[in-house]
């Protein structure tokens, strides 16, 4: 889960994670990478939860999308393969917290039925966060970690 106040380089990080992920799977010529099997196969997951400025999905909208190529271009323009949206409607989470949290969770739950239990290469997860950190925005923050539990918090 990637999260932090606005303008300290989310977006940037989740494109280099993103990309890294993706490079350290395709130098792989099988499916073993120094012992151990190759995460994702090609594949990265991202769940786009900054309604207002996103990376795969216009805004006002939540997005799980599979992720099979570098992220090099603007954000409109990078083609992913739609696992399921949520319109939200709205470029912040504080116009309605409780069904932004449920969207998420929809999302999440989408992520456990259509990606880790279907996929024969577990694929990794990356969530992007929007930058609202303080007052109601760490309150929204705190509960979808304790619902998600993410492996890593960055």
């Amino acid at each position: 889960m990637i999260t932090g106040a606005k303008g300290t380089g989310k977006s940037t990080l989740l494109r280099y994670m993103t990309n890294r992920l993706l490079s350290s799977s395709r130098n792989n010529n099988s499916n073993y990478n120094n012992g151990s099997k190759t995460i994702g196969g090609g594949a990265v997951a991202i769940l786009d939860t900054d309604v207002g400025q996103p990376e795969l999905a216009p805004p006002g909208l939540l997005r799980l999308a599979i992720v099979r190529s570098p992220l090099l271009r603007p954000p409109y323009w990078n083609l992913v393969d739609v696992i399921s949206s949520v319109f939200f409607g709205a470029v912040t989470s504080k116009v309605d917290p409780t069904r932004y949290i449920n969207a998420v969770q929809l999302l999440m739950e989408k992520y456990e039925t259509e990606v880790v239990q279907t996929s024969p290469d577990p694929i990794p997860l990356l969530i992007n966060m929007d930058g609202w950190v303080k007052g109601m925005g760490y309150q929204i923050l705190t509960t979808l970690i304790d619902i998600i539990r993410p492996t890593h918090l960055v």
